[in-house]
């Protein structure tokens, strides 16, 4: 049974999605450190009161900005790495998605290292990203160990250590294109990372 929305909600939860977008477009153009709270109220058309009924601080704001992506990073991770037909086809997909993923949303690669900037200062987000990139390496690490079983992959890799270099590695991917956009395309870079996967754990 699904349960509808008053029209107080549903102007309560627009209100939090402005916030959240002009939030996620400033910390991304010019930093969390940088952009302050009138200046999201600002792009966002809304009053003090306003944000601080959704929100105490920036900082929560910017933790739930984290939490949420960092989410769907994951839960893109996962969806990736579901049973696939061969090992080829499951390294295929998991680059896909994490290329894709980053690709999609420019801004998105910003504020992820943004993110991870903060991460080095700061308590909240050090939990939360910490959090996220275990998860990551927890999927990927099952993917190894799953195909060890199935002696697709190597006996010998060690399926946590291998899972910390392969999410390194996306993220090193993902920091250069935001930087240097022309120095390779996606799909040079997939055929390769695929390749490179692929002989590393066969």
């Amino acid at each position: 049974m699904t349960t509808r929305m008053t029209l107080r909600e549903r102007r309560a939860s627009e209100t939090r999605c402005l916030i959240l977008d002009a939030a996620y477009h400033l910390f991304a153009s010019h930093g969390y450190g940088q952009t302050s709270v009138d200046a999201i109220l600002l792009e966002a058309g809304l009053s003090k009161g306003a944000f601080y009924h959704h929100f105490v601080s920036k900082e929560e704001l910017f933790k739930v900005l984290l939490e949420d992506r960092q989410r769907r990073c994951v839960e893109q991770m996962a969806s990736a790495v579901s049973p696939a037909s061969s090992r080829r086809d499951a390294i295929e997909r998991l680059v896909t998605v994490a290329l894709e993923f980053n690709e999609a949303d420019p801004d998105w690669v910003r504020m992820y290292f943004e993110f991870c900037v903060q991460a080095m200062r700061e308590g909240f987000a050090r939990d939360v990203v910490a959090r996220s990139l275990s998860e990551c390496r927890a999927i990927v690490a099952e993917m190894l160990k799953g195909g060890q079983e199935r002696r697709v992959v190597r006996a010998d890799v060690a399926t946590a250590a291998a899972a910390f270099l392969l999410i390194g590695i996306f993220d090193g991917i993902a920091l250069q294109r935001a930087i240097d956009p022309d120095a390779a395309s996606p799909s040079e870079l997939a055929d390769i990372t695929v390749d490179l996967i692929d002989k590393f754990i066969q």
